[in-house]
């Protein structure tokens, strides 16, 4: 020390601010992914059984399609009793969302786009936060492997 040379802090970057950023990006999209369900379930809620028969039938109508289309039976009678009833279940999904199908798509779509940015929100949260704590390698799981997030 004696020659002048003092000690000098290692400049922080702007990866530690990015990060934070990131941080707190992740819980915003959280938060909002929370109200836009709420908004879902209270528009729902107004519009009462219509909403679950509606997409009730839906989910049943496209799994009888899917169920049909991948053949896991054999014979034409079975995936053909299957189609139709399939097609049947999304007619009358159709059928129930008639007096008010703009509600129904509303809550719906609401919903999902809320579920979504949830997932995308734990996921940057989760990885912001483990490039904040430091650890930049993949975080061990219990048998070794790395996980993707």
């Amino acid at each position: 020390m004696s020659q002048g040379l003092g000690y000098a802090p290692p400049e922080v970057g702007r990866e530690g601010y990015r990060n934070l950023a990131m941080l707190l990006l992740g819980g915003v999209l959280c938060l909002t992914g929370v109200l836009l369900i709420n908004q879902g379930v209270d528009l729902a809620k107004e519009l009462g059984p219509r909403l679950v028969v509606s997409v009730g039938l839906l989910a049943t109508g496209c799994l009888l399609v899917l169920v049909a289309l991948s053949h896991l039976w054999p014979g034409t009678v079975t995936t053909t009793a299957l189609f139709v009833s399939g097609l049947l279940c999304l007619v009358g999904s159709g059928l129930a969302a008639a007096e008010d199908p703009r509600g129904i798509a509303c809550a719906v779509t609401l919903t999902l786009i809320g579920i979504l940015l949830i997932a995308v929100g734990v996921r940057a949260v989760a990885r912001s936060w483990r490039l904040v704590v430091g650890r930049e390698e993949g975080v061990r799981g219990r048998r070794g492997r790395a996980h993707p997030f």
